[in-house]
C-alpha cells in the first residue's frame, strides 16, 4: 500500500503551502457570503408576538398584560461580516383586535378570492365579535389600512378550550410571518384564559395551512369524515397549554363523522 509521510517545511514546500492559501482565501469569502445569505434569509424567524422580536404590544387600560395591539415593524437589515446586506420584511401593519367596523371590509377584501378562504355572512363575524372578542383579530396594512389578514376563534367546551373557527392572509402577504403573529395572539389568549387546548380544522390538501400548524406544534388528534362536503374530509388539530402540561389533549383520537360530532353553538 501506499506509505503516507508528513511534509517536510522545506522551502519548497513553504513555497507551495503560500500559493495554495492565497487561492482559497478568494473561495472562503465566497462560501461565507453564501453561507451567510442562507442563515439570513431562512433561519431568521418572521415578525411574532415574542419577547425577543422588535414588534411593540400595547397592554389594554385595565393593565392586566392583555395585548391590545401589536404593530409589526420592518425588520432591520442585518448586515453580515463578508456576506450582502438582507433586505427587510416590507410589510408595515399592525395586529389588533377585529371590531364591527371591520366586517363590511372584511367581506369584501381580497381574502375572500383564496379558494380556500369562506366568505361568511355578516351575523356570523358579528356573532364572534360580540361573544369572543378576545380571539378575534384582524391584520392592517399601516400603509394602505387594508385588512390583509383575520382570525376568528372562540371559547367552547368543559374542559375549556379554544377553537379556530378561520385564519386566512391576503395571498400577496404571505410567508412574512402574519399567520404566526394571529396565531400567536389566540395563543396567548388561550393561555391567559386557562384554556386546557387550542383545536382547529384543516383541509388536507391545504398543505401551506397544515404546514403552518405542524411547525406550531399541533397534532393530528382525529380525521372527521365529511367535514368539507361529501368525501372531503378534515383534520382535527390538537396543542396543548400550559395548564395541560402532560399534553393529554394532543393524545390520538378516534376518527369521527361530521354528522356525528357535538355542536356547542350554532357556529
Amino acid at each position: 500500500g501506499r506509505t503516507v509521510r508528513p511534509l517536510s517545511f522545506s522551502v519548497e514546500n513553504r513555497g507551495r503551502i503560500r500559493s495554495i492559501r492565497g487561492m482559497s482565501r478568494p473561495w472562503a469569502e465566497r462560501i461565507r457570503s453564501l453561507t451567510s445569505f442562507i442563515i439570513a434569509s431562512v433561519i431568521i424567524p418572521p415578525a411574532s408576538i415574542s419577547k425577543t422580536s422588535n414588534n411593540v404590544i400595547k397592554s389594554d387600560e385595565s393593565g392586566n398584560g392583555c395585548p391590545n395591539e401589536l404593530e409589526m415593524r420592518p425588520r432591520e437589515i442585518w448586515k453580515w461580516r463578508g456576506g450582502l446586506p438582507i433586505r427587510p420584511n416590507a410589510v408595515q401593519s399592525r395586529v389588533r383586535p377585529m371590531s364591527r367596523d371591520d366586517i363590511p371590509r372584511l367581506r369584501s377584501c381580497k381574502i375572500q378570492e383564496d379558494p380556500f378562504v369562506v366568505t361568511y355572512t355578516s351575523d356570523f363575524y358579528e356573532w364572534y365579535v360580540e361573544r369572543f372578542s378576545s380571539l378575534c383579530w384582524v391584520v392592517e396594512s399601516t400603509e394602505s389600512s387594508e385588512i390583509i389578514g383575520y382570525v376568528l376563534a372562540k371559547f367552547e367546551g368543559n374542559p375549556l378550550k379554544a377553537h379556530v373557527t378561520a385564519i386566512a392572509v391576503d395571498s400577496r402577504y404571505r410567508r412574512k410571518g402574519l399567520a404566526r403573529s394571529l396565531m400567536d395572539a389566540v395563543e396567548i389568549e388561550a393561555d391567559r384564559h386557562k384554556c386546557n387546548f387550542i383545536d382547529l380544522f384543516v383541509d388536507p390538501s391545504n398543505r401551506n395551512a397544515f404546514n403552518l400548524y405542524e411547525r406550531r406544534g399541533y397534532k393530528i388528534y382525529r380525521r372527521v369524515y365529511d367535514y368539507y362536503g361529501l368525501e372531503k374530509d378534515a383534520l382535527d388539530m390538537h396543542k396543548a397549554l400550559s395548564i395541560d402540561s402532560l399534553k393529554i389533549s394532543e393524545r390520538a383520537g378516534r376518527d369521527v363523522h361530521t354528522k356525528d360530532m357535538e355542536r356547542e353553538s350554532i357556529y
